[in-house]
């Protein structure tokens, strides 16, 4: 009798514990989703898109390096007999235009 008693009481234990652990586990997903917290997988997708844009940023620096150090510079043109290459001369003149920067 004692033992069904005991059972009885843990029975009735466990509903409120279970509506406790369902208003916290709502009460912190909904936490989580105000925090603008992003996944793992999108942090690694991000990072990997941030990687990718590195190394293209690192190509076309190495490509204006080029550019720059096979064109010449105005102050230098009046010095020079011959005109930069075709192929240089159209990807400088096709570069699109530099933003304004005076504010």
């Amino acid at each position: 009798m004692i033992d069904h008693l005991i059972r009885d009481v843990m029975h009735q234990l466990q509903q409120p514990r279970q509506d406790i652990e369902k208003n916290l586990k709502a009460l912190i997903e909904s936490w989580i989703s105000q925090q603008n917290l992003v996944t793992r997988d999108e942090l690694e997708r991000q990072q990997i898109a941030l990687h990718n844009a590195q190394q293209q940023l690192h190509q076309l620096q190495k490509r204006l390096d080029h550019l720059l150090s096979t064109t010449p510079m105005p102050h230098q043109a009046a010095h020079m007999t011959s005109l930069p290459e075709p192929h240089l001369a159209a990807e400088l003149n096709s570069a699109p235009p530099q933003a304004k920067t005076d504010y």
